[in-house]
């Protein structure tokens, strides 16, 4: 049997061209859920899972944000 990898929910801190810093996150769609986690209680489990890492990304990029306006400014 083999085994499949896929990612459920992704935070990253990036810099493009410019040098420019932020982050980005990226999460499996509620649609798709029900779709790969046949289980009810998997599928409830990986939105509660999604929901919470959610929380804390926002709250993470929001203090990385705020990190990266204080430098600007110095």
């Amino acid at each position: 049997m083999s085994e499949k990898v896929g990612t459920i929910i992704g935070f990253k801190i990036i810099i493009d061209g410019s040098g420019t810093l932020c982050t980005e996150y990226t999460k499996l769609p509620d649609a798709e859920i029900p779709k790969i986690f046949k289980d009810g209680e998997d599928a409830q489990l990986i939105r509660i899972v999604i929901r919470e890492a959610l929380r804390r990304f926002e709250k993470l990029h929001d203090e990385i944000e705020s990190e990266l306006d204080a430098l600007k400014k110095v």
